[in-house]
């Protein structure tokens, strides 16, 4: 997502950034989590009137759910992107970013009833963790991380283009395991830029350009690195677990 900044100033003054997005950020993992569940419970509850669940029905439904939840993420997505473009010092993309971190809720909430809650609660924990990790690095680090993020762009999307031609080729467990521990270093390098950006920004950016907007769009980008992380390690964790 584009940002734009003029910093063209001598003034520094201390601002309220850095709190200003992971507090954001937050809001929208617990819009998230609370979507994903009461998405799960009610289309449950709805097509079994609190009974057993026929899996068949639930297939179905969710199907349609899916299919309309992406054309809907796809369509918030444009619409952040020319708000921020159109008047990017009013903070009106807080309703798009709270209708989209909700409907991140609905494409995750088949997690909520496939995968089992002890795995989910690993996961997150173990998400966090990193995260933590990974902020403390980005927060106290001397170096530019910006190599960091060019790598873990190009790293994604060439593996990203391998999954597309590999798409129609008989399946393999190692090309598997390739891509996905290989998408999570991509994720991973990313993640750790896009938190430096914000740590450094924190840092030079005047208190006359921090906006509400700007918070949303930093915060944005943190988001949808956590819920990368947090999806591999939950498939990891289950996979893991599996096993045992």
């Amino acid at each position: 997502m584009a940002i734009y900044v003029d910093t063209s100033t001598q003034v520094k003054k201390k601002n309220r950034l850095l709190a200003g997005v992971f507090g954001w950020v937050f809001i929208g993992l617990l819009i998230t989590i609370v979507s994903a569940y009461a998405v799960g419970f009610i289309l449950v509850y709805s097509l079994t009137g609190g009974g057993s669940a026929d899996f068949v029905s639930v297939a179905n439904m969710y199907s349609w759910l899916m299919i309309l939840s992406v054309t809907v993420h796809l369509v918030l997505t444009i619409t952040m992107n020319v708000m921020l473009i159109r008047n990017r010092r009013d903070g009106n993309i807080m309703v798009p970013y709270i209708l989209y971190t909700a409907n991140f809720g609905i494409m995750l909430s088949p997690y909520v009833l496939l995968v089992e809650s002890a795995t989910l609660g690993i996961g997150l924990g173990m998400a966090l963790l990193l995260f933590g990790v990974m902020y403390l690095v980005a927060r106290f680090s001397k170096v530019n991380l910006r190599p960091l993020g060019m790598i873990g762009g190009s790293l994604f999307i060439g593996l990203l283009l391998i999954s597309l031609i590999t798409a129609f080729l008989p399946t393999s467990t190692g090309l598997y395991w390739f891509l996905s521990l290989g998408s999570f270093a991509a994720i991973m390098l990313i993640t750790m830029y896009d938190i430096w950006v914000v740590v450094r920004m924190d840092r030079e950016l005047p208190e006359e350009y921090v906006t509400r907007n700007l918070q949303l769009a930093l915060a944005l980008r943190i988001y949808i690195d956590f819920i990368w992380i947090l999806v591999r390690i939950i498939q990891f964790v289950a996979i893991s677990r599996s096993y045992n």
